[in-house]
């Protein structure tokens, strides 16, 4: 069943995901280099406020790598370096077949300002480059007073996706066989993508959250909002 599939393949979709997220900074980075850093004043920054998290009603992890640190619940979530990614782990979720998570980067240096113009760049390019990515939401706000822009979307099995993991992802035709076929993968569970793009001390920062129940956004979002908050570089 799509289970079972789904159970084969996770692994190769969580690969998927992760190029997926490098790939959302890619296509940042290029967008900012193309709206930012140009001294036009400043837009109206009147943009809707995140809720904060209250870091004093928790407590408090930390994990950490060579390029930045982060804090998070313990007691819903766990955090350790995967492959140059920060990567959360939602506890509730840790032994069920689809396990949400949040991924944390730090991009680069950055001294201007999040701004509008860079949110519609950023959602017309990830629409155009990624087409298993389906963008449905693409807002500026501000969390403790600084704008970032915030996204939703979802990922899905597609034939782009196949083709791609035929060409560069190892796997073969007998693969795709052996599960079932094209529909079969085709029928796998779509993934819940949240995105939250911050500066804070000349930094860049790309948060990137993943769950497969509409239950379980407000928990990722948190975990988001609470790395956002605590988020140090490393050097």
């Amino acid at each position: 069943g799509v289970v079972s599939i789904w159970n084969h393949v996770r692994e190769d979709a969580g690969a998927i995901l992760r190029r997926q997220t490098q790939g959302a900074a890619a296509v940042l980075l290029a967008v900012l280099c193309a709206c930012g850093g140009n001294n036009t004043p400043a837009e109206n920054t009147d943009y809707p406020a995140m809720e904060a998290a209250d870091l004093s009603a928790m407590e408090l992890g930390l994990a950490s790598n060579s390029a930045m640190s982060a804090q998070y619940n313990a007691d819903e979530w766990y955090g350790e370096d995967v492959s140059g990614l920060l990567t959360f782990y939602y506890l509730p979720t840790l032994d069920t077949d689809n396990v949400a998570n949040v991924n944390a980067q730090k991009l680069s240096q950055f001294d201007d300002a999040l701004d509008s113009s860079m949110a519609q760049e950023l959602e017309k390019n990830l629409s155009s480059n990624y087409a298993f990515l389906s963008v449905g939401k693409t807002e500026m706000k501000t969390l403790n007073g600084a704008p970032v822009i915030y996204m939703e979307g979802t990922f899905s099995f597609t034939d782009e996706v196949i083709d791609f993991m035929l060409k560069d992802g190892g796997w073969t035709q007998e693969d795709i066989d052996a599960l079932g076929g094209r529909e079969a993968i085709l029928a796998l569970p779509v993934t819940n993508q949240s995105y939250l793009y911050t500066v804070k001390d000349g930094w860049l920062y790309l948060f990137t959250g993943t769950y497969y129940a509409a239950d379980q956004g407000a928990a990722v979002l948190e975990c988001m909002t609470v790395l956002a908050q605590t988020a140090q570089s490393a050097a």
